[in-house]
């Protein structure tokens, strides 16, 4: 597999793509600006580079939704908490900033569930 990551953020199954988020492999720590997907039907790993994330961040949580992908939270590059969302549309490649959640939120868990993305715990 070609430019391993060093740690894994996110990964969500839409439209039958594992779609993954990761941090760069250059340092310890380093906040995802991207995505990649992978079509788990194919007979070898293919990896193709998405639009980059609008703000970049690490520890985020992410869920599918509608043919969409909902990234929630996070650190910011400066360790900082998020209280960003960012929504990932697959099919035009783009990205659109989502409702901000009241206060900065990491770790959490995410779930779509009844036509809505549902977020607990976390820090």
């Amino acid at each position: 597999m070609p430019n391993l990551r060093r740690r894994l953020a996110g990964v969500v199954v839409l439209l039958g793509l594992a779609v993954a988020a990761s941090c760069d492999s250059g340092g310890d720590g380093d906040a995802v600006d991207g995505a990649s997907d992978d079509d788990s039907a194919a007979p070898t790993f293919e990896r193709t580079a998405a639009a980059p994330l609008p703000t970049a961040r690490t520890e985020v949580a992410g869920a599918a939704l509608d043919g969409k992908i909902f990234v929630v939270g996070g650190f910011l590059e400066n360790g900082a908490p998020s209280p960003l969302v960012d929504v990932y549309d697959p099919k035009t490649d783009t990205w659109a900033a989502g409702p901000p959640f009241p206060v900065a939120i990491h770790h959490v868990g995410i779930v779509a569930a009844r036509g809505r993305v549902w977020v607990a715990g976390g820090f």
